[in-house]
C-alpha cells in the first residue's frame, strides 16, 4: 500500500509513497522526517530550475535554445513551465516573454501548442481572442495529424497540437470534432501491429518504437477521447480501439521503462534516438497523469522518476546532457516534478528567495528574504563579538548597537538606528529595499558597536561577509523595449549581405548579428587583429539611430566573451566616426547617427574590446539595428 508525502508546505505536489519504499521495516515515526525531506527535495529542485530558466532568459525576453530555427518555441515553452510552477503571472519574466512572443510571429506546430498552453495558464479570458486565432491556424495546418509547415507529419508535434487546442477548448474556443476525430485515427496508425501484449508508438508509421512517442500516442488518444465524448461523438467501436490500444500502450511502459534513457527496446545502440531522456520524462508523467494511475506495471513511475532526476540536476539548476540542451531538458523535468498535467484544486507557490550567511562564527550574521521587497536583518553575532562587545551586566542580551549600515557592493543602501542604552538582544534591526535593476548583488552589514566600559560615544565597527542575493521581480523601461526593439529593426526583414573580417565558428557566423534574434550573433576569431562587420543593402534604408546589443553565451555568465568598448563607423564608404561603446551584457549600446541617412552600406569595426573565459579575445554583437526616429 502507498502512503502519500505530505506537502512541506501548502498548495504544492503531493509524493507519492518513495520515501516509505525506502525505508521498508522502519516505524512510522522514524519514516516521518524522511518524507518530508524528499518533498522538500522536489520543491528546491523545481525553484532552482525555475531560478535557472529566470536567469537564462535574453535581453529581448525570449529564449535562445534553437532561436534561429524556431523563433519563439523555447520561448513558449519556458513561459508554460514557469507558470506552471507557480511564477506569479505579473512578474517580469512573464511580461517579458508575452511582449515577445506577441512581436515575433512563428506558425510552426511547436510554437503554437506551447504558446496556447502559456497563454491558457496565464489569462485564458484576457487572451481569448490570440488563443481563438492561434488555434485556427493550428486547425488550418492539419492534414490527419500534424507537421512542420511543407514537413511530414509525426506524432511528437501532434501531441502537442493537441495540448494546444485542448487549451484552447478549455478557455471557450470550438474545435470542430473532425480535428478530433482525424487525430484520433492517424494516432493509432502509430502503434505498432501486436494482436496482445505490449505496443507502443512511433514517430512516423512503421518507424522506431520510443517511450517517449509511447507517451506522446496515449495523450493524443486520450485527449481526442475527452472531446470527442464531449461533444457526443464519440463512438463504441472508437472505444472498443481506444481501450485496447491504451492497455497495450501501458503494458509497454511497464515492460519498457528506462529512467536513466528514452526507452527504445528494438535500437540497442543508437544513441541519438535514446538521448532524449527528459522529453520521454515528461512525456511519461502526461501519460501517467491523462490515465490517472500511479503504476504501469509495477512501475511507480513518479517515485521512479524522482529518484532519477533530483540528484542530476546541476549545481545552477539546470538539467543538461551531452547535446547541451539546458533550456529545453529543464523545461520537460519540472514539467515532470511538477506533475503538471494532473488535475489539481491549488496552485504552487514558488519559494520566496531566503539567504543567510553561512559562516557560523562569522562577526555578524544576515539573513534576508524575499526580492522586490528584499528584507535584510541581523541574525545574530559571532562568539569573539559576544565576547568582546557584551557589557558585563548584560550577560546573555548581546552587544551595544549604535546603528546598522546595510551596503549593496561599497554603497551604503539603508541605515537603522540600534540603543546604546540596552542591549540588542533579539533585535532584527531590519530594513526592507527595492533595488532598481535585476541582478546579483553582494549584501554586507557594518555594525557600530559600543565597547565595554568605554564613552557610548565611541563607536567600534564590526561587519559581515558579503551575502550574495539574486533579484529578478524588476521591470524597468528598458526590459519593455527590448522585447519588442524587433519591430523597430530595418535590418531584420531587409534584403542584405553580410560580410566580415571573421567568424569564430558556424554558431557564432556574420548572418547571425542581423537575423532579429539577441540569443544569437556574430563574434570574430580570437587572433584577428581588428574586426569588422559588413552589411550591405539591397535598398538603401533611411535611419538615424544605429543599436548594438553585446554578444553573450549566457546572460549570468558575464564577459565569457570580448565586449567591445570602442567601435568605429562608416556608412556608404564615407571616413569612420568613433564612439565608445557600453560593455554591460545587459544593456544595448544606442548610437545617435546625428540625421537621417541613406544607407546602403554600413560597416563597424571593433577598435577595443574587453572579456575573459574562453573566448576573451573574441568580439562582436547578437545584433545590429537600424531604426528611423521620425
Amino acid at each position: 500500500m502507498l502512503i502519500p508525502v505530505l506537502p512541506f508546505r501548502p498548495k504544492l505536489l503531493v509524493l507519492s509513497g518513495l520515501t516509505l519504499l525506502l525505508l521498508t521495516g522502519a516505524s512510522a515515526q522514524q519514516e516521518a522526517k524522511p518524507k518530508k525531506s524528499v518533498a522538500q527535495r522536489v520543491n528546491q529542485a523545481i525553484d532552482l530550475g525555475m531560478e535557472f530558466l529566470i536567469r537564462a532568459q535574453d535581453l529581448d525576453g525570449s529564449w535562445r535554445f534553437h532561436s534561429g530555427e524556431y523563433v519563439s518555441g523555447q520561448t513558449a515553452l519556458c513561459l508554460y513551465t514557469l507558470l506552471k510552477c507557480g511564477l506569479p503571472k505579473d512578474h517580469p519574466t512573464v511580461t517579458r516573454a508575452l511582449l515577445y512572443l506577441g512581436d515575433n510571429d512563428d506558425r510552426r506546430t511547436y510554437t503554437l501548442g506551447c504558446y496556447l498552453m502559456a497563454l491558457g495558464e496565464h489569462n485564458p479570458v484576457k487572451h481569448l481572442d490570440l488563443i481563438d486565432e492561434l488555434a485556427a491556424q493550428l486547425v488550418e495546418a492539419q492534414a490527419q495529424g500534424f507537421s512542420y509547415p511543407g514537413g511530414h507529419e509525426d506524432m511528437s508535434l501532434s501531441q502537442y497540437a493537441a495540448l494546444g487546442l485542448r487549451s484552447a477548448v478549455k478557455a471557450g474556443v470550438e474545435v470542430d470534432p473532425r480535428v478530433w476525430r482525424r487525430l484520433l485515427e492517424f494516432t493509432l496508425k502509430h502503434q505498432e501491429d501486436v494482436h496482445r501484449g505490449p505496443a507502443g508508438f512511433s514517430y512516423r508509421i512503421g518507424g522506431t518504437i520510443t517511450g517517449s512517442m509511447t507517451t506522446a500516442g496515449m495523450a493524443c488518444l486520450i485527449l481526442a477521447r475527452e472531446q470527442l465524448e464531449a461533444c457526443g461523438q464519440y463512438r463504441p467501436k472508437d472505444a472498443r480501439k481506444v481501450d485496447k490500444a491504451l492497455k497495450q500502450a501501458s503494458d509497454w511502459i511497464g515492460e519498457y521503462s528506462d529512467f536513466d534513457h528514452n526507452p527504445t527496446p528494438s535500437v540497442e545502440t543508437n544513441y541519438q534516438l535514446k538521448h532524449r531522456r527528459h522529453y520521454w520524462l515528461y512525456g511519461l508523467e502526461r501519460a501517467g497523469s491523462l490515465m490517472e494511475t500511479e503504476v504501469f506495471g509495477e512501475v511507480h513511475w513518479y517515485d521512479e522518476l524522482v529518484r532519477s532526476v533530483l540528484d542530476q540536476q546541476g549545481k545552477g539548476g539546470a538539467w543538461g546532457s551531452p547535446f547541451g540542451e539546458k533550456q529545453p531538458n529543464t523545461c520537460f523535468t519540472l514539467l515532470a516534478l511538477r506533475r503538471a498535467t494532473a488535475a489539481s484544486t491549488g496552485k504552487r507557490t514558488r519559494q520566496g528567495d531566503l539567504y543567510h550567511t553561512k559562516d557560523k562564527d562569522a562577526a555578524v550574521r544576515l539573513r534576508a528574504a524575499g526580492d522586490m521587497p528584499l528584507s535584510i536583518w541581523i541574525e545574530g553575532y559571532g562568539p569573539k563579538v559576544i565576547e568582546t562587545y557584551e557589557w558585563p551586566e548584560d550577560k546573555g542580551l548581546g552587544p551595544r548597537v549604535a546603528r546598522v549600515e546595510y551596503l549593496a557592493g561599497d554603497r551604503v543602501i539603508a541605515t537603522v538606528q540600534g540603543n546604546v542604552q540596552r542591549p540588542a538582544g533579539g533585535l532584527k534591526l531590519a530594513t526592507q529595499q527595492r533595488f532598481r535593476e535585476p541582478g546579483q548583488y553582494l549584501i554586507r552589514a557594518r555594525v557600530w558597536l559600543v565597547h565595554p566600559g568605554e564613552s557610548l560615544a565611541d563607536k567600534v565597527p564590526v561587519e559581515s561577509p558579503p551575502m550574495e542575493v539574486s533579484i529578478d521581480e524588476v521591470l524597468t523601461p528598458w526590459m519593455r523595449e527590448y522585447a519588442t526593439d524587433g519591430g523597430r529593426n530595418l535590418l531584420r526583414e531587409a534584403p542584405k549581405e553580410v560580410l566580415s573580417s571573421s567568424d569564430l565558428n558556424g554558431g557564432w557566423g556574420k548572418q547571425k548579428a542581423v537575423d532579429g534574434r539577441m540569443g544569437t550573433g556574430w563574434l570574430s576569431k580570437g587572433d584577428d587583429p581588428e574586426p569588422w562587420i559588413r552589411i550591405v543593402l539591397e535598398k538603401p534604408l533611411r535611419a538615424s539611430e544605429l543599436a548594438l546589443c553585446p554578444a553573450t553565451q549566457a546572460l549570468w555568465e558575464t564577459r565569457t566573451i570580448g565586449s567591445a568598448t570602442r567601435i568605429s563607423v562608416s556608412i556608404n564608404k564615407r571616413r569612420a566616426i568613433e564612439y565608445e561603446v557600453n560593455p554591460d551584457p545587459k544593456r544595448k549600446s544606442i548610437l545617435d547617427l546625428g540625421k537621417q541617412h541613406r544607407i546602403r552600406q554600413l560597416e563597424i569595426r571593433v577598435l577595443e574590446s574587453i572579456g575573459k573565459g574562453a573566448y576573451k579575445d573574441s568580439a562582436g554583437f547578437a545584433e545590429i539595428e537600424l531604426r528611423l526616429n521620425k
